[in-house]
């Protein structure tokens, strides 16, 4: 009965340690989602006003880039989103086209639209893998990384509106993505 009983034991104790296939697939394919996700920066950039002469240069326009989502609402078109709170998150995508890589620095401006002029920045770090748009822009692998999350402190800024717009720099020459986004804040 010993033998039996301990062979029962052993056999168990096998059956526990046996891997399921199953098991390390959905293991592997969590992990390679887990490194894909955005990673939001945990904290908060301080936008810095600019001088004039910093915004005064004649820059390119580019389609090159999307500021998906603004304090965790994807944008579905281009009315502000409004925010009640003065750290947002911001996340996207933004490629230098000339170079077939994602830029070397981008930045995240905020344009006051009271018209006072008023222009701040912040540099946005780029360490978000986007599959996506590498596929969609050809497949370069200088193409993965061109994703961007960040949270934003914007309480510096006084209440209002203000136009967002990604800049960065495509082939020497400064290059303004614009896709129509705009924050509200109160």
């Amino acid at each position: 009965m010993r033998p039996v009983v301990l062979a029962l034991i052993c056999v168990s104790a096998v059956a526990c340690n046996r891997v399921d296939p199953a098991q390390t697939a959905a293991a592997t394919a969590t992990a390679s989602a887990a490194a894909t996700a955005p990673v939001v920066v945990e904290k908060p950039i301080a936008l810095a006003e600019l001088k004039a002469e910093q915004v005064a240069a004649s820059p390119a326009l580019s389609d090159a880039c999307n500021l998906e989502s603004i304090a965790g609402t994807v944008v579905p078109d281009g009315r502000p989103i409004e925010s009640d709170k003065r750290v947002f998150a911001v996340s996207g995508w933004a490629i230098d086209d000339k170079a077939k890589a994602a830029p070397a620095e981008l930045d995240l401006r905020a344009y006051s639209t009271s018209g006072d002029g008023r222009v701040w920045q912040i540099a946005l770090p780029r360490t978000v893998a986007r599959p996506d748009v590498q596929a969609a822009r050809g497949g370069s692998e200088k193409l993965l990384n061109s994703g961007f999350s960040a949270q934003v402190d914007a309480a510096g800024l006084p209440p209002g509106q203000y136009s967002l717009r990604l800049t960065f720099q495509d082939g020497g020459t400064e290059t303004i993505c614009d896709n129509g986004r705009a924050v509200v804040l109160k």
